[in-house]
């Protein structure tokens, strides 16, 4: 990624960065603040001492002895103690992409329509099997994640991270959204889709 025409641009991507790994708490933007508050008295001190406007390069030489933003942001954030500081927030992420994102909408919308097929209609039956069969599968899916994290943790796999981080990669400024999906048309959307999984399983056991 090309350098910014305003070097101060990277303090920006940078607290940017740091929000998306930083857990959410009512502290977060407290947090930000102070952060972004840290490192332009870092830039201006700096400044002061060279007596000349930093550059893009000397930006980003502040933003490297900080710390990559995962490493901030979990640094900064709550403390675990099974998952370090650095693989935190990539263990949090991951395991709630996992369990809220995956897991779950597969078993609402697939594995539960297909067990009432299979139930011959007993919904009680079908809810219930498909309960148990995703509280396992949860429970399954969580243990490994952070069992890898775990042992990715002892064997220092994740050292190299804050070592080959490059400020100049970090993403540029996301711009909101001026048009949001109303929640109406979320509905409607999610409605359609649970007729269609439904109406596909159930197409087999109709004759003809």
């Amino acid at each position: 990624m090309s350098k910014p025409a305003n070097p101060l641009e990277l303090v920006d991507r940078y607290l940017q960065s740091v929000h998306f790994w930083l857990p959410r708490t009512q502290r977060q933007e407290e947090i930000l603040a102070e952060l972004g508050e840290d490192l332009r008295s870092q830039i201006d001190a700096r400044e002061q001492e060279l007596g000349h406007p930093l550059n893009a390069d000397e930006v980003a030489e502040i933003l490297r002895r900080c710390g990559p933003p995962m490493v901030v942001a979990a640094r900064l954030g709550p403390n675990s103690h099974l998952i370090g500081p650095t693989l935190f927030p990539i263990y949090w992420f991951v395991l709630k992409m996992v369990l809220f994102w995956i897991l779950v909408p597969v078993f609402v919308f697939i594995v539960g329509p297909v067990n009432v097929v299979n139930s011959s209609g007993n919904w009680g039956t079908a809810i219930a099997d498909t309960i148990g069969n995703l509280w396992t599968g949860l429970l399954l899916a969580a243990g490994t994640i952070t069992l890898v994290f775990a042992i990715l943790e002892r064997t220092h796999a994740h050292a190299a991270i804050e070592c080959k981080w490059d400020p100049f990669k970090l993403p540029p400024i996301k711009k909101r959204q001026e048009k949001k999906t109303s929640l109406a048309q979320t509905v409607c959307e999610l409605a359609f889709n649970v007729f269609g999984l439904i109406w596909l399983c159930w197409c087999p056991t109709i004759p003809g």
